[in-house]
């Protein structure tokens, strides 16, 4: 009898289909030499799948350590390693997979064989469904060796970060950070129409550590190909922001006055009208700031880096931009789990004038030139990172995919409204003060010639 396929194991059956086109994929028991992948940790909760006949493919795709680790995450690992090690023992704790029949057709196993000049086998993670989706998979030959990793595009949108991620990296290959690791691109190619990137593996020798911000790392990336200064109002990057979501915002109310969806066929109500309302207003209350423009990598977390000893190596730089407001990887790295927590607006106040706040002044003191900057300065940056992120979520909501990140886009333009909000309010208690003493001082003037 063919066990019931859980509702949350479709998605990654079809993903792993669209892998192996033409080829059978069912879900079911798995022996613990079969061909195909067994769902880790099982079939409620799959975070990956595994190679199911390759029990060194399957050990090193589970055991990979990050920075984001807690004990207990890091123990769990180390018992799923030891079980997957062990192939009886996998079949017996966790025995529900995918099994891949063969098929004709070029698998993406098949294509990197042939990148890599020999038989391998790949284990898969796979994010959410959003528009920016991809799999991300773990390379290694038959004989236990890892390759590396590579990301295959099934969306236009993972296709452009994955090329785009080729490129960033050629970049690092040519001129090596000193304060930073990444990852050596491998392999930058097409395979049936996606994209794929394949690049070396980072694994940190010894046990991981946390050493908080890699603030020196963000300093140098920031400052990577060269640090300016504008005049915040002047910047090409908020006049992007604005053109395009104007561009948005004007198709949107095309559409509804003739009669068509607003919300580009995901079923919510577009980003765009707040989001230029947003960009106005950032300019209007501090256009005035003289604000460094640097790099920055886009999604820079623990999630996304490990430590070798005081030496960050970080990966997944597909989101890695220029001519932005310097710094803002640090209010990411610091703020970005709390802004998650959609609706707590005590929460994201306290991250980004907290910790965010700090991290954001250790970077600037850290830039060529820089030193203490004013409050008004981090004000703007803090401001910036949100209007930079709010307007990201914004375009991958306009995709097929992206319902998920539209909520998104719409809380962090409520938390942007919410620092706007505070700023306008300090401004404005400042001018009452100021005139609240110019009257004491007329006030005292006229008693003085009185």
């Amino acid at each position: 009898m063919t066990p019931k396929q859980p509702a949350q194991v479709e998605d990654l059956r079809a993903t792993v289909q669209a892998l192996f086109p033409g080829a059978p994929v069912a879900y079911g028991r798995l022996a613990g030499d079969a061909e195909g992948f067994r769902l880790v940790p099982g079939p409620r909760r799959p975070r990956l799948l595994v190679a199911a006949d390759a029990p060194h493919a399957a050990v090193g795709a589970v055991d990979r350590p990050s920075a984001n680790d807690t004990t207990r995450q890091a123990a769990l690992r180390r018992v799923a390693a030891k079980v997957l090690r062990a192939p009886h023992l996998a079949a017996a704790v966790m025995p529900r997979g995918l099994a891949v029949g063969r098929s004709a057709e070029e698998s993406v196993s098949d294509y990197l064989a042939e990148v890599v000049g020999g038989e391998v086998r790949i284990s898969l993670a796979i994010g959410s469904r959003r528009a920016n989706r991809k799999p991300v998979l773990n390379v290694h030959r038959v004989d236990g060796t890892e390759v590396g990793y590579a990301k295959v595009g099934l969306t236009d949108l993972a296709n452009e970060l994955i090329d785009h991620e080729a490129a960033v990296l050629a970049d690092l290959e040519r001129d090596r950070p000193a304060r930073f690791v990444a990852p050596r691109l491998l392999h930058h190619g097409r395979w049936r129409g996606s994209s794929v990137v394949l690049m070396e593996s980072l694994r940190p020798a010894g046990p991981p550590a946390a050493h908080g911000v890699p603030l020196d790392a963000v300093a140098e990336l920031t400052a990577r190909g060269g640090l300016d200064r504008q005049r915040l109002a002047d910047t090409d990057w908020l006049t992007r922001i604005t053109a395009e979501g104007a561009g948005h915002a004007g198709n949107e109310h095309a559409a509804a006055d003739n009669g068509g969806a607003a919300d580009g066929g995901s079923g919510q109500v577009d980003a765009e009208p707040e989001l230029v309302e947003l960009a106005r207003r950032y300019r209007d209350q501090l256009g005035d700031v003289d604000l460094p423009v640097g790099r920055w990598h886009g999604d820079l977390g623990p999630w996304n880096m490990a430590w070798q000893g005081r030496t960050p190596m970080i990966w997944d730089w597909e989101r890695c931009a220029a001519g932005v407001p310097a710094g803002i990887d640090a209010v990411h790295f610091t703020c970005h789990q709390a802004l998650r927590a959609v609706g707590d607006l005590p929460r994201a106040r306290a991250a980004l004038t907290g910790a965010g706040a700090a991290a954001l002044r250790g970077v600037l003191a850290r830039l060529p030139g820089g030193g203490p900057p004013s409050d008004r300065l981090v004000q703007a940056l803090v401001a910036g990172y949100l209007l930079a992120i709010a307007a990201r979520f914004t375009a991958d909501a306009r995709r097929p995919g992206g319902d998920a990140v539209g909520r998104l886009a719409r809380w962090h333009l409520g938390v942007l409204r919410d620092r706007l909000d505070e700023e306008r309010d300090r401004r404005d208690g400042e001018r009452d003060r100021r005139d609240e003493k110019r009257e004491r001082r007329d006030e005292e003037e006229v008693h003085r010639w009185s």
